[in-house]
């Protein structure tokens, strides 16, 4: 399996997968995930445009997407630095 970023060539084929992976968690029950139509066309592009879309590849083919994007945080609480940080 490979996995590489998704490109706008890739969108029809991510459509597919994620419908069939929205249909796959129906029919095992899992009814609260993913509902409402998300994530929607528009949000895949999206995905894909700023770079944060992800395919996975098998025999050349798509098999699976993911979304992966890093979070900055700006500032950080910590309530009890002696339990973090004991010396």
């Amino acid at each position: 399996m490979k996995i590489r970023a998704a490109s706008e060539t890739d969108f029809e084929a991510i459509v597919m997968v994620v419908g069939q992976a929205r249909d796959f968690m129906h029919q095992i029950g899992n009814t609260t995930q993913w509902i409402h139509g998300y994530p929607s066309k528009e949000v895949l592009l999206n995905d894909i445009l700023l770079e944060y879309g992800f395919v996975c590849e098998y025999n050349n083919k798509i098999v699976g997407y993911f979304c992966f994007f890093k979070v900055f945080i700006t500032k950080v609480f910590c309530l009890n630095t002696r339990f973090l940080y004991r010396r």
